[in-house]
């Protein structure tokens, strides 16, 4: 299981960096991709990673939910929460993407 702690993502818009941490602000708005794992986040509907990583927890310990199956107030299958979790795992202490819209 991948822990949470209340993530957040914070985005300088000059340089591309964003961080994850307890204490910034939420992005608003804007879609957030990454690149190696070929996900787009949009973040006018989803505010906390938390939500993505609860997500991915009840996939990865319910089997009997496939990989294709869609959260609806997520927008989100399975196989992509999963997807993005790791990548949070990755990126949990900065990175410097030139994807943020």
């Amino acid at each position: 299981f991948l822990p949470c702690w209340g993530w957040w993502m914070q985005v300088n818009k000059k340089t591309g960096e964003v961080n994850m941490d307890d204490n910034k602000e939420v992005v608003s708005g804007g879609e957030f991709y990454f690149p190696q794992e070929n996900v787009k986040i949009d973040f006018s509907k989803i505010n906390g990673i938390c939500q993505i990583i609860w997500m991915a927890n009840k996939c990865i310990f319910d089997q009997t939910i496939p990989d294709t199956k869609t959260d609806t107030r997520l927008g989100m299958s399975c196989q992509v929460a999963k997807k993005l979790s790791t990548a949070f795992e990755k990126y949990r202490h900065g990175i410097h993407p030139s994807h943020f819209k």
